[in-house]
């Protein structure tokens, strides 16, 4: 990989098994030396979503066929193949597959369509690079300019009957009105292709802002301190942190797409307890001590936290679930409760008064059962009150 190479970040698009993906692969250092890289995907149908919320457009993607491997031509659906290209078009499979039977792949210019009682007009956009900085796909853009053409068809109609009517005036006025008239229609055209190409730097410069944002997200992500691992609604574990990683001994390309339970189980898997069945049924947050069984066999004890992951429309997809290890914690305070039994139960066979006292001062604070049978009173009575009054200690 070219970060193990240059110990510097990389990011780039990618054709996968399950289509196209954005993804990034950071160097990792640990007390400044090089141990590797993570790596993280977004899909290209996330980018597109936002891209069309934000310009209010619809946006498809196209790849040359010679780019296509064979995992992506038996794998991802949705694909219209046309003119030696696959076009994915996410969720405007009706509006693409129209528009693209009269568009030509190989012209970069704005070409016009209709859909429908919609003016479209197509263009492609967006060069999406991989790691070595090479093209291997495009965005093709349908804008909806109906209203610009209705505007342009009115305003010639007006200026084809004020031509009519000046050419029965004069041909004088004939020549300096049309004249200006067709000005006018230059400088509508000119207008309308500066909007689509302000519309495409638009485009350009979120597409920038999405690579900055994910990169931060998948930055915090990683350096969490807990463990954190997100699951969709089938049990299939999306993602984890390196601290996830870190904390059951297995690497993460090894955890992801599997079943959670797999790799990390508990004794709330299979019943009505389980996080996820927990939060699809109505629940906003869970805090649970839970004891864990790694693949080893071994038993671990964490402090788990639980809460929706939803879409950007407040859709729940599934759970993120965070782990903090207590199992040190827990094991400290049960060989505490041990000590304390053992000096309970010391304290209660030796045939000897004992009597303890706070250490700043003489009042009492217990005294075993010898004690208070020497003393003949209850440990209520003797507890809180002054050894001087039992005892003369000059």
């Amino acid at each position: 990989m070219q970060v193990h190479e240059n110990k510097e970040p990389v990011v780039g698009y990618e054709i996968g098994k399950h289509g196209l993906f954005y993804r990034v692969a950071k160097p990792v250092f640990f007390k400044e030396k090089y141990i590797g890289a993570v790596e993280f995907g977004i899909k290209a149908a996330e980018v597109a979503d936002n891209i069309e919320a934000v310009l209010n457009i619809k946006v498809a993607r196209f790849i040359n066929d010679t780019l296509l491997n064979e995992n992506f031509r038996n794998y991802v659906k949705n694909e219209i193949r046309t003119q030696d290209v696959s076009v994915n078009p996410y969720g405007n499979q009706l509006l693409f597959k129209q528009l693209i039977k009269s568009y030509d792949f190989k012209d970069s210019s704005i070409q016009r369509s209709k859909f429908k009682n919609m003016q479209m007009a197509l263009f492609s956009s967006g060069n999406l690079k991989n790691y070595q900085e090479v093209t291997i796909a495009k965005l093709l853009i349908a804008q909806d300019i109906s209203d610009e053409i209705t505007n342009y068809k009115s305003f010639l109609i007006q200026s084809i009957y004020l031509t009519l009517i000046l050419i029965a005036g004069a041909y004088i006025i004939l020549h300096f009105s049309f004249g200006s008239y067709i000005n006018k229609i230059i400088e509508l055209n000119k207008t309308l292709e500066n909007k689509v190409k302000r519309r495409t730097q638009d485009l350009e410069k979120v597409t920038d802002k999405l690579k900055h944002t994910n990169a931060e997200l998948q930055q915090i992500f990683n350096t969490a301190a807990d463990g954190m691992r997100v699951i969709d609604k089938d049990y299939n574990v999306l993602r984890v942190n390196d601290t996830f990683a870190k904390l059951i001994g297995e690497k993460k390309e090894l955890q992801t797409n599997n079943l959670c339970h797999e790799h990390f189980k508990g004794k709330f898997c299979f019943t009505p307890g389980c996080t996820l069945k927990r939060i699809l049924g109505g629940e906003e947050y869970l805090e649970i001590d839970v004891e864990k069984e790694m693949k080893s066999g071994e038993k671990r004890s964490f402090l788990l936290t639980a809460t929706p992951f939803k879409s950007s429309d407040g859709k729940i997809l599934g759970v993120v679930e965070n782990f903090k290890d207590i199992t040190h914690r827990k094991n400290a305070y049960a060989a505490m409760q041990e000590h304390e039994q053992y000096l309970n139960a010391i304290m209660s066979t030796v045939q000897a008064g004992v009597i303890i006292t706070d250490e700043k001062s003489p009042i009492i604070i217990d005294a075993n059962p010898y004690a208070l049978k020497l003393m003949g009173c209850s440990k209520n009575d003797l507890r809180q009150s002054s050894i001087r009054d039992y005892f003369n200690l000059e």
